[in-house]
């Protein structure tokens, strides 16, 4: 289809999500424990999460929360 794009997820590199969803692929796939290269993409990805939720949280307090106050 011409001129439509598909969820924001499909344009560029891909997010958090994607990457996570990867890794568990791989993890799952595997006939052995994670290696510790696995263990290290976690780890990166998770504090990766963690700075998106607190960002996340920042502006639900900033934004939402006096939105809902009106």
């Amino acid at each position: 289809m011409d001129g439509v794009q598909g969820p924001p997820h499909d344009v560029g590199p891909p997010g958090l999500t994607e990457k996570l969803s990867t890794l568990s692929g791989a993890v799952g796939a595997a006939d052995a424990k994670p290696t510790e290269s696995m263990y290290a993409v976690f780890e990166d990805l998770s504090e990766r999460f963690e700075v998106q939720r607190n960002r996340l949280n920042q502006v639900i307090e900033k934004e939402v929360v006096p939105l809902l106050s009106r």
